[in-house]
Order: C-alpha cells, then structure tokens, then sequence
C-alpha cells in the first residue's frame, strides 16, 4: 500500500483513501493559492466597477439624468 500526503503541507494522511488534505487549513490554503491570480483580477476589477457605481450614484441622486463624458472623465470615471 503506498503512502498518501497532503497536498499542502506532505504530512501523512490516514482514514479515507480519496482523502487529498489533512485538514480544513491546507485545503484552503491549496486552493487559495491556486486562485491567486484569478482572485487578483478580479479584486481589481470590482474596485474599479465599485468606484464608477459611487461616481454615478454621486451626480445622479434622484433618478435617470444625462451625464456628460467629460464630467464622468473628471470624476475619475
């Protein structure tokens, strides 16, 4: 029977034979790492999506209302 590690931290498992982690912490771990850059991006992006949704809620308070291009630029939009 061969010996099975942890993904995350090779420490050696025991119980179930399709177990891949020790515990919660290295599962997570893994798996955060292994998102990292996707979750990069995306922080970036929902910033950038949340700024420009509080630039639009500042110059239209009450409703739908042209705003120009330029006004939106100088906004930081």
């Amino acid at each position: 029977m061969e010996e099975r590690k942890c993904r995350e931290c090779n420490s050696i498992l025991t119980g179930r034979r399709d177990q891949r982690y020790c515990c919660d912490y290295c599962r997570n771990t893994f798996n955060n790492r292994l998102n990292e850059d996707t979750t990069k991006y995306m922080r970036r992006i929902n910033g950038i999506l949340r700024k420009n949704r509080r630039i639009l809620n500042e110059l239209n308070p009450n409703g739908k209302k042209t705003v120009d291009g330029i006004t939106l630029a100088e906004e930081g939009f």
